[in-house]
């Protein structure tokens, strides 16, 4: 949700809600869903994300707001672009972008309260530890400290933190 306190809660529950009501429904429903429900609220930046593996791995991707997204591998860097906009103010229609992935790499999303052009050489060491392990050290390097951080760290296989 944007900005603090209770306001941005309320935005920020509301886009949860959305993915939790259709978890396994196509990206770009979902986000129009959040772009309708986050109306009567001061919106949001959302940044929706689906890995396939189904044999060729496979990233689905799309959002808007102030959010950011990279993939990692330690051999492929690659960040996420997403449209410009307020989920639930103003946005245009949602872009899903694809990308193949190599197997060992994983997706990091997040806020503005981390710094944008961070380097992958503080996370590559970390490739094969925990999810929770990477977020925190991401936050932990890389926080811009003026403002609140989200990070978010999904690893092929489900992992998540």
């Amino acid at each position: 949700g944007l900005g603090h306190g209770p306001h941005a809660s309320l935005a920020a529950q509301a886009a949860l809600d959305t993915f939790a009501a259709a978890p396994f429904a196509p990206l770009g429903q979902v986000l129009d869903e959040a772009h309708t429900r986050l109306q009567t609220t001061r919106g949001a930046a959302v940044f929706a994300l689906r890995m396939d593996d189904d044999g060729a791995a496979q990233m689905h991707y799309a959002g808007a707001g102030n959010v950011t997204g990279r993939i990692v591998s330690g051999v492929f860097d690659r960040s996420m672009v997403t449209q410009h906009g307020t989920v639930g103010v103003q946005v245009r229609k949602p872009e899903i972008t694809s990308l193949d992935l190599p197997r060992h790499a994983l997706a990091l999303v997040h806020s503005d309260g981390i710094m944008s052009r961070w380097k992958p050489d503080d996370i590559v060491p970390l490739l094969r530890c925990d999810a929770t392990l990477i977020a925190a050290a991401l936050l932990w390097r890389q926080a811009r400290g003026r403002d609140d951080a989200t990070v978010l760290v999904v690893k092929q296989g489900g992992a998540l933190a």
